[in-house]
């Protein structure tokens, strides 16, 4: 099982890093992304979540570009899934994965696309 570990808490990100370099961990924030990506490399995440009604498309490809990996949060309804799915993330985090494997079961894309649930403390990621 791979696991992605994300957090607000970047002091226990910067622990767990510290305790195991290799495991894959994502800063989780509020805001848009280009503020946040100095302190991610600093933490050793390879991940950026921000919040889907505070990102467009551009803020995907800039976090790309800068070699990490970016996801979406927040994002719940059938219309925020579409507007997600629309600006093409890494994954997305949601606490109703039912509505995003219908929307996303539809759809045709690239087959590297990772969905990501996050149920209270845990996260399962499906391959579409």
């Amino acid at each position: 099982v791979k696991a992605q570990i994300i957090s607000f808490d970047y002091d226990a990100l910067n622990k767990l890093k510290s305790l195991s370099a290799g495991l894959e961990t994502g800063m989780i924030f509020v805001g848009r992304p280009p503020y946040f990506l100095d302190m991610a490399r600093q933490l050793g995440a390879s991940w950026v979540h921000a919040p889907r009604d505070l990102v467009e498309q551009s803020d995907a490809d800039y976090v790309r570009a800068k070699g990490l990996n970016f996801g979406v949060w927040g994002v719940n309804t059938d219309e925020e899934i579409r507007s997600a799915i629309d600006i093409n993330p890494d994954s997305i985090t949601t606490n109703f994965p039912e509505r995003a494997v219908k929307l996303l079961a539809g759809l045709k894309r690239r087959s590297y696309f990772k969905f990501f649930v996050e149920l209270g403390y845990w996260s399962a990621s499906i391959n579409s």
